[in-house]
């Protein structure tokens, strides 16, 4: 089975003491992900499914707010891989190193309940990678 590469970009939501998921359909760098012998055939899909991931209480009581950007495998049923889950930077406002390992886990733990429409390669669903943000803004 191939696993489809598929980037997504975050833009600039926020929510009162919440978490907000980033989605787009845009690609990074611009243009379509590359998948060998995918030819043009590849379809990204964004999530169907996104349940809030839960502002984690220590962090809200700090008034800190956070971005995490992150990848992680949806596999060909449109369901997170969260085994694969792989945290590619946290910073938060104020600088909180401490509770970062707060906003990975609220994050972990709401993975499970994402659902997305599978990507589709030669009309196969298949695995994709997923890169997006988090924001977690606080105000």
């Amino acid at each position: 089975m191939a696993l489809a590469a598929c980037a997504h970009a975050k833009s600039n939501v926020a929510a009162p003491a919440s978490a907000v998921v980033n989605e787009s359909l845009q690609s990074v760098p611009p243009g379509p992900p590359i998948v060998p012998g995918a030819g043009d055939t590849f379809v990204s899909r964004l999530p169907s499914q996104l349940n809030e991931p839960k502002y984690p209480d220590a962090a809200r009581a700090a008034k800190v707010s956070a971005v995490i950007a992150a990848q992680y495998v949806v596999n060909a049923d449109g369901r997170v891989e969260v085994s694969t889950l792989k945290v590619l930077s946290v910073t938060s406002t104020p600088s909180s190193p401490a509770l970062h390992d707060a906003f990975v886990q609220s994050l972990r733990d709401a993975l499970p309940t994402f659902r997305y429409q599978p990507a589709v390669v030669k009309g196969q669903n298949v695995k994709q990678l997923v890169r997006t943000g988090f924001t977690y803004t606080f105000r």
